[in-house]
């Protein structure tokens, strides 16, 4: 679901690239991705909604069983040899920095990536080591690494991408992404906000009262029917 709308904004970049980047006819881009924000886009479908996939998605415009990213392993093509040599060379930041774009990324690239190289086509590059880490997290800043202890990583990405926009040439169109963990687990506040809201509690509504085994209720009677009868629609 999420992937749909992601590479959305992908697609209007492949359709943009072609036309004159100096002229008044061009695009600027600055696509934010976050996770899991609950977004709901009835009649789309997501091919692969997990991470790795999804995010090599929106890079290249391709399905996983072309870009063949299929988990979030190295094993299973996340920031692996074929990633890496053949469809991390020919994604969309080479296409835009081809066509005269200044390319800006900053925040977490693929959940595998742990590397002082910068992926092709990125004129400014500042990529998270891992995945999700808010303090204590390591980057590779244009291809130096760099650890922080006490910075928080949503800050830092709001510093870096603050300043490419500031410095920005107007003779040159631009294309940002930004991709902060944020609100992805372990849900690490700021400290300046970890203590705002020391009595509210989160509202529970009964769905929250699963069982933990999918074929029982909370009354302890079964529910195979019902599973069987999903399964018959889903085949």
């Amino acid at each position: 679901m999420y992937t749909f709308a992601y590479c959305s904004l992908v697609v209007v970049c492949f359709g943009s690239i072609s036309a004159d980047v100096n002229s008044d006819s061009g695009y600027n881009f600055l696509v934010i991705v976050t996770d899991d924000q609950d977004i709901m886009l009835n009649g789309m479908f997501t091919t692969s909604p997990i991470c790795c996939p999804s995010r090599s998605s929106i890079l290249t415009g391709k399905y996983a069983h072309n870009h063949q990213t299929k988990n979030n392993s190295r094993s299973g093509g996340c920031y692996g040899r074929v990633w890496r040599e053949t469809i991390e060379p020919a994604a969309l930041p080479v296409w835009l920095s081809q066509a005269g774009y200044d390319t800006f990324f900053a925040g977490k690239y693929l959940n595998e990536y742990f590397s002082a190289s910068i992926p092709p086509g990125w004129s400014q590059w500042f990529g998270l080591h891992g995945n999700s880490r808010y303090y204590n997290f390591t980057v590779t800043e244009n291809g130096k690494v760099a650890t922080y202890t006490n910075e928080y990583f949503t800050d830092y990405l709001d510093t870096k991408t603050v300043n490419f926009l500031k410095n920005l040439r107007a003779d040159r169109h631009f294309f940002a992404m930004v991709t902060p963990p944020a609100p992805h687990a372990p849900f690490t506040p700021a400290d300046r906000h970890k203590d705002l809201f020391p009595n509210v509690k989160a509202i529970q509504t009964p769905n929250f009262n699963i069982s933990s085994s999918p074929l029982r209720n909370i009354d302890g009677s079964g529910t195979r029917q019902f599973v069987l009868k999903i399964l018959i629609r889903l085949f």
